[in-house]
């Protein structure tokens, strides 16, 4: 990719930097356990940097027992260390979730443009049978893609002739109670030439990394021993997370209430009805702005998920007692409205932590909750890390106060119990994702570590300040291990969101942090209002200010200062850097003070007015963040007024701007503004796009696009703050 020369006619001469190892460390995510919780599955992703992908692959790990005295001798841990004993045989293998009951695992497998269900019985021998075929792939698709002929491919179950004429890709699934059935979301790609027109008559019709939205999805059950399957619910235009009623016959799915994308609920869908007919019962009752997500169904007919109350806020582990509610049935598929359901109540049973239920997004690390016992484990967003927590499934109507069962500062990645067995992957401060089992007494072993010991630039420490009106601010410092006695160069780098929230964890993305660090300067890691992991007050702390790009900028200033008064900070050589959310607080930082010697935004918003109409989020977002559409009555004076775009004539920091060309979350167009208003006004600065890239590409991309995107971010801030 070029680089355009500056207005002033010198083109930046910047450093050749490495690729920090921290890119291709393998990562261990998402475990599922064995019903008697004696063996563990999970995912191994890493970044294969010459074929430019990202490789996932299921393993299973055994959690062999120890005997009293060799746990002794290791600490009083009673299961050790395992090394994986089988490793699934593809490239992109995900999802591995084993049976209730059994000892049959699935996983999702994607290859050739489709994404099927595979099933193998593993056997509680696992380790003496299939050690030895250790990379063999003993799986067996369930035939759920694009129409197979079993006459032309022996190995693949013959599917029904109504799925054989469907082109589709599985997105989820969900084991029955009894271990024999799957219910799986499948994705109906639209069939459709390339340049024939697309009407659109909803205010959903794009999302970001997959781009418009013509696809359907179907609900469908899948025999798990001969792959037979047909549909028993659909065409929905999206859909949410799976789960099954405790008797086994129902399939519980979060759809949106009324095709809008920023209300989901809860719905029930018999199985036994005639295919394609079964009408949905919806069990929850939501306000304007809430999601359903995790629902698991309880042997009384309520229903455990997790969801908000009325309004933006924090989500809750909920129980939804039975009967069910459901206004006007809005959720039916083929014209039918289903059933509305009788009355029940909802109980929040996390409604006293004070902190917001995170199930695990993109850049949003957590987990799905979990029953164990008559407790349900969840994890929530403490100071910016996941935290897992445990608080009692039932009781007095009053809740218990969750109690939490990993240490702060530590970021949960994923989380499974079964068999009074508890498993969680975990990001800390040195690795980004580890194995562990936890044990009774509060404590934890280690049972993979595939990234190895890492050694860094940097160490962690938390920090706080005050903002203006005596507000804490929290926030984390990463400091240089490079730096010598005294105030050292700072990068201000703010996270997305807003509701996001930064930590001290290692991630594999993130790169910039690692090159500048070695070159001995900290990076300071601020979590202002309407950030995540500080309580509800401090999440939906923008709201009496208006919203964004208000009281947020003062926090992340306020920072800045105390790092300076603190001695931390070099006042000459200041920079700042931020993504998404991140990136509009970068660019109206430069439009309210030139104390940053270089800026850097990618994936940003300058333009509020375009965006809330451009983005694939933007109707949701327009009244919850920014504060209404352009064409409410005074919003797009607000929106215009938080706008970076209009005062962008007061910007002098040289800047940096780098963008996907594919981005539907924030357009490539918010980019293109900013650099060609900086242009015209002769401010140095530079354009790198990434074509074809999405709005994350930068966590989740392709490895060469994280380097670069990191490497350029770097050599930016050491040429213009010498």
């Amino acid at each position: 990719m070029t680089t355009s020369p500056d207005p002033s006619g010198s083109t930046p001469r910047t450093r050749v930097l490495p690729v920090p190892a921290a890119l291709s460390l393998p990562v261990v995510g998402d475990p599922s356990l064995r019903a008697d919780g004696g063996a563990v599955a999970s995912t191994i992703t890493v970044a294969d940097l010459e074929r430019d992908v990202r490789t996932s692959t299921v393993e299973v790990r055994l959690l062999r027992s120890r005997t009293p005295a060799a746990a002794a001798a290791v600490g009083g841990s009673d299961v050790e260390r395992s090394e994986p004993v089988w490793r699934s045989g593809g490239t992109d293998d995900r999802m591995p979730r084993f049976a209730p009951v059994g000892t049959r695992l699935a996983h999702l497998r994607a290859a050739e443009g489709r994404t099927t269900i595979r099933v193998l019985d593993l056997g509680r021998d696992l380790g003496r049978d299939l050690g030895r075929d250790l990379g063999s792939d003993l799986g067996r698709d369930l035939g759920v893609g694009p129409g197979t002929d079993a006459a032309t491919d022996p190995a693949t179950p013959a599917t029904t002739e109504v799925l054989a004429s469907w082109p589709t890709s599985i997105r989820r699934f969900a084991w029955d109670p009894t271990g024999t059935r799957v219910a799986a979301l499948a994705v109906r790609h639209w069939d459709r030439e390339a340049s024939e027109p697309i009407t659109v008559t909803t205010d959903s019709y794009k999302r970001d990394g997959e781009g418009l939205e013509p696809d359907l999805f179907d609900l469908l059950l899948v025999d798990a021993t001969d792959g037979t399957c047909h549909r028993i619910a659909g065409p929905f235009t999206a859909a949410g997370d799976l789960g099954w009623s405790a008797d086994g016959t129902e399939v519980l799915l979060c759809l949106p209430y009324d095709g809008r994308r920023w209300r989901w609920d809860v719905v029930a869908i018999p199985v036994a009805q005639e295919a394609g007919r079964a009408a949905p019962r919806t069990l929850t009752a939501h306000g304007d702005w809430d999601r359903a997500s995790c629902p698991i169904g309880l042997p009384d007919g309520s229903v455990l998920y997790v969801g908000g109350r009325a309004g933006p806020g924090h989500a809750h582990v909920s129980l939804a007692t039975a009967g069910g509610h459901g206004e006007d049935g809005a959720h039916g598929d083929d014209g039918d409205d289903g059933d509305d359901g009788d009355d029940g109540e909802v109980r929040h049973l996390t409604v006293t932590l004070d902190r917001n239920v995170t199930i695990g997004a993109p850049a949003y690390p957590g987990a799905p909750v979990r029953i164990d016992g008559d407790r349900v484990l969840f994890t929530a967003n403490d100071d910016g890390c996941a935290r897992l927590y445990a608080v009692a499934l039932h009781g007095d109507a009053a809740p218990a106060d969750p109690v939490p069962l990993t240490p702060s500062g530590e970021v949960i990645t994923g989380m499974d119990a079964r068999a009074g067995t508890v498993v969680v992957t975990v990001a800390t401060a040195t690795s980004p994702g580890e194995l562990r089992v936890l044990d009774p007494d509060g404590g934890h072993h280690l049972v993979a570590a595939p990234a190895g010991v890492v050694e860094l630039p940097w160490t962690v420490e938390p920090f706080r300040c005050r903002a203006a009106d005596g507000a804490e601010v929290p926030g984390w410092l990463l400091r240089s291990r490079a730096a010598g006695p005294g105030p050292a160069p700072l990068l201000l780098d703010v996270h997305g969101g807003p509701h996001n929230a930064s930590n001290g964890a290692l991630t594999t993305a993130n790169l910039h942090r690692t090159l500048l660090a070695d070159e001995g300067w900290h990076v300071l890691l601020v979590n202002p209002r309407g950030s995540d992991g500080s309580g509800e007050a401090w999440y939906r702390g923008l709201e009496p200010s208006g919203g964004w790009a208000s009281a947020d900028t003062g926090d992340l200033l306020a920072a800045v200062d105390a790092a300076v008064e603190r001695g931390i900070a070099d006042p000459d050589r200041l920079a700042v850097t931020g993504y998404s959310y991140g990136g509009l607080m970068t660019a109206l930082l430069t439009t309210r003070t030139d104390r940053f010697r270089a800026a850097a935004l990618g994936g940003s918003l300058v333009d509020l007015r375009s965006f809330v109409v451009s983005s694939d989020l933007g109707p949701i977002l327009a009244g919850l963040e920014v504060g209404g559409t352009p064409w409410s009555d005074g919003s797009g004076d607000v929106a215009d007024r938080r706008s970076p775009i209009r005062a962008v004539g007061n910007v002098t920091t040289p800047t940096l701007v780098f963008h996907g060309t594919a981005d539907q979350r924030s357009p490539v167009t918010q980019a293109e503004q900013w650099y060609q208003s900086l242009r015209a006004l002769r401010v140095p600065c530079e354009l790198v796009l990434y074509p074809g890239a999405p709005h994350g590409f930068v966590t989740g991309g392709r490895p060469s696009w994280v380097a670069d995107a990191g490497r350029r971010v770097a050599a930016w801030i050491l040429h213009h703050t010498p």
